[in-house]
């Protein structure tokens, strides 16, 4: 199993991620990991905390499931790769 906490530098070469059975992401989560470019967040997922992506340069794709209710500020900043669909 991958424990995910604040400031999780060992994930900083991970490129895609499918998390599964959590009910919020943390602030600073995967803050940094530039390697990483396709996000699925689950259904079980309610927030999104402050910066948890943030930095993550070469995020292309995020799959946010309308159970998310709160984002944190900043928690996508600043990735211009990331394209609306």
């Amino acid at each position: 199993y991958l424990k995910i906490t604040k400031y999780s530098i060992h994930l900083k070469t991970i490129k895609g991620l499918y998390i599964s059975s959590i009910a919020s992401i943390k602030l600073f989560a995967f803050e940094g990991c530039t390697s990483l470019s396709q996000v699925t967040i689950p259904s079980s997922v309610t927030s999104i905390g402050e910066f948890a992506f943030y930095r993550c340069t070469c995020l292309l794709q995020i799959l946010i499931p309308f159970s998310v209710k709160e984002i944190g500020k900043d928690a996508f900043s600043p990735n211009t790769m990331i394209k609306n669909k």
